[in-house]
């Protein structure tokens, strides 16, 4: 019987095969390795002489690319005696691929967008000086604070008479407010801190914990800002104010809660 031949036009296969070759390279195949895969789809079970010849992979680089086809999940094999037989996986498992990849630029966006965030974030400092000031930004600061915000304040423990009336009126701000307290102090300091706020021990003791950390200055953190206090001749007390520091200093101060008694 007789039958028909049908020549497929040049053009046509080579634009097939550069299209295959996209969209093997979007999944992250290289161009012998999406030559292999084509070439394993045809041959079906194989060795490497086939493959060599019909992928024009070179012989010296043909096991290196089945490896990395295989890390991928395109290529298994089996030994028969003492020869491996390559096959092809689906390529349905190219749909895996692609949506793994699709998963890593999502996170990739996602991170770069947090880095522009960081970038755009503003940071402002304000300092205040005398203790009118420094109980007037007190009182701002917690104004506007909703029932169960928490409040992140570390001390040495240690501090002139006139700050600890001033701690004490703050800490009765935040008391009215409803407001959570988490209190560090240096354990150095304990009994001297104690004693130095017996009126309101009971109160103070559900909400302080003692670090074995020595704290250079008071420190404050609270809904983005961050507030440090310097007790000197001139009391001073600078409030820096940006969501990322102030996550910073709160990252710090938890991981000294977590540690202290």
């Amino acid at each position: 019987m007789g039958g028909f031949i049908y020549y497929l036009p040049l053009k046509w296969l080579v634009n097939t095969m550069e299209k295959q070759q996209d969209i093997l390279g979007e999944v992250g195949l290289s161009n012998w390795e999406s030559q292999l895969y084509n070439a394993l789809l045809v041959l079906g079970e194989t060795t490497t002489g086939p493959l060599v010849e019909k992928s024009g992979v070179p012989q010296s680089k043909i096991y290196g690319v089945l490896d990395k086809l295989r890390e991928k999940g395109l290529v298994s094999y089996v030994i028969k005696g003492k020869m491996k037989y390559f096959q092809a996986e689906s390529p349905e498992k190219i749909l895996v691929l692609l949506s793994e990849k699709e998963r890593g630029v999502k996170e990739e966006v996602r991170r770069l967008k947090q880095l522009e965030v960081q970038q755009k974030e503003s940071v402002s400092v304000q300092i205040f000086e005398g203790l009118k000031a420094i109980r007037l930004i007190n009182s701002e600061i917690v104004k506007n604070a909703k029932k169960g915000d928490s409040f992140y304040g570390y001390s040495s423990g240690i501090y002139p008479a006139y700050a600890n009336e001033l701690y004490h009126q703050f800490g009765e701000l935040r008391r009215l407010q409803k407001i959570k307290d988490h209190l560090l102090i240096s354990k150095d300091n304990k009994k001297v801190f104690e004693e130095s706020i017996e009126e309101g021990i009971d109160y103070v003791k559900e909400k302080t914990r003692y670090s074995i950390a020595s704290f250079p200055q008071d420190t404050a953190i609270f809904r983005g800002k961050v507030i440090l206090y310097l007790w000197s001749e001139i009391p001073r007390a600078m409030v820096i104010t940006g969501e990322q520091i102030a996550q910073q200093y709160k990252d710090f101060f938890l991981s000294l809660w977590k540690a202290a008694s």
